[in-house]
């Protein structure tokens, strides 16, 4: 439903916590129902399999688990992965990542 809020725009209750969405405000659509920022990425958005937090943007994805890349490091040298390295990870049969140049 489409209410009026403190501000004086008119928005829409998010379809989760029922938080009034302004019409200024990003907001997304899940199922047809508007869903404020904080509940599309507390409960719509892919969580790293290390630190938990949801991925926003480009991410490490392994057997279906969402990585950030800052989140896993090299098996053999111990640094973190960038984004621009994507293409020289490597990913060996037991699961580890590492760089191509490792």
């Amino acid at each position: 439903a489409v209410v009026s809020t403190q501000s004086g725009h008119y928005g829409r209750g998010c379809g989760v916590c029922t938080r009034v969405v302004d019409a200024k405000e990003t907001f997304y659509e899940k199922d047809g129902r508007p869903v404020c920022h904080r509940c599309q990425t507390k409960n719509f958005v892919a969580k790293c399999g290390v630190c938990q937090d949801p991925i926003i943007g480009n991410r490490l994805i392994y057997q279906d688990t969402h990585y950030h890349y800052t989140c896993v490091n090299c098996k053999k040298c111990g640094q973190p992965f960038k984004e621009a390295q994507h293409d020289s990870i490597k990913i060996l049969q037991n699961g580890d990542f590492v760089h191509d140049t490792c």
